[in-house]
């Protein structure tokens, strides 16, 4: 009941935050409800988002227009030498655009867009029908605290990926942790951000995967595609091909002692580390190469296997 008095008052930045901690405490707790607080206590407090837009201009035109579209509706004709609040005023004329704020000028080849009340964030203006004969550019910057919150737990994907103890919460979540014994079993084993990384993603496959090759397959070239390959030999065992470029032999110790490698029940699991970032095979004439980088096709060899070119094709 603490807890969720600490709830109740969520009208500055700190108060949010402590606002997440308190709900993250309650899943752990077993609290009932917890999707219900966010929705009725923090949801109100950041909403709605504010997204920054800057258009950035290669050169000052000199004549011309151009026209920015939003969500598939576009603006009027924007003319090269329109001021701020013109801009503005095209723009708030545009679908769901009614509140967007625009400051600087083309002239000093650069324009802020400031979106308010928009839910989810703002989507990319997008430039159509240009004849100013410069280049322009469209960056986005969003400046609410949820998506600082969302970006700092990304996991898949953009520039902004978890790290530290963000990824410590997420691999939490997973049921995997950074630290661990190796086949030694006696000083315990702690990944860095880059091999836990590969270690939550692992725990993840094993997660949703079933019994069937495909599917594991399939799991496994969502996140290590050409990196590693399994191979199921019909007779109770399976073997794991896992190229250098997942991580560590530490790493690759903690996939096997915490039995992350999915498998059905009671196949046995050999693992064959190879020490370098590709995975290497051999194809011939008419077929693929179904295991790994890098041998030749018909049109071209890869130099970075010298020793391999078109005289080697079998």
């Amino acid at each position: 009941m603490v807890i969720q008095e600490n709830l109740v008052a969520v009208t500055t930045t700190l108060q949010i935050v402590q606002s997440y901690l308190g709900l993250l405490i309650m899943q752990y707790l077993g609290k009932p409800g917890a999707s219900g607080f966010i929705n009725t206590i923090v949801s109100p407090a950041i909403i709605p988002q504010i997204s920054v837009q800057a258009i950035t201009f290669a050169s000052a035109p000199s004549a011309g227009t151009f026209f920015l579209s939003y969500n598939g509706n576009s603006t009027a004709a924007i003319n090269w030498n329109d001021s701020a609040a013109t801009i503005q005023t095209k723009l708030q004329a545009v679908a769901s655009l009614g509140a967007v704020t625009v400051t600087g000028s083309i002239a000093s080849l650069s324009l802020v867009v400031t979106f308010t009340g928009i839910n989810p964030p703002a989507l990319s203006l997008i430039v159509g029908n240009t004849t100013l004969g410069v280049a322009i550019t469209i960056t986005e910057t969003d400046q609410t605290l949820p998506l600082a919150v969302m970006n700092g737990f990304n996991f898949v994907s953009g520039t902004t990926l978890a790290s530290g103890t963000q990824l410590n919460i997420i691999g939490e979540y997973v049921g995997v942790s950074r630290t661990g014994f190796g086949f030694q079993g006696t000083a315990p084993i702690t990944l860095d951000d880059a091999d836990f990384t590969s270690l939550i993603q692992m725990g993840i496959i094993l997660n949703q995967s079933g019994s069937s090759l495909s599917v594991i397959q399939s799991f496994l070239a969502q996140f290590f595609l050409g990196e590693i390959y399994v191979t199921d030999h019909a007779n109770m065992t399976m073997t794991y091909v896992i190229a250098a470029s997942v991580g560590s032999q530490q790493l690759i110790q903690l996939f096997i002692g915490e039995n992350l490698l999915p498998s059905p029940m009671a196949v046995q699991v050999q693992v064959v580390y190879v020490p370098f970032a590709k995975v290497f095979s051999f194809r011939t004439y008419t077929l693929p190469n179904t295991l790994g980088a890098p041998f030749n096709d018909y049109a071209s060899y890869q130099m970075d296997w010298p020793f391999l070119s078109y005289a080697n094709l079998i």
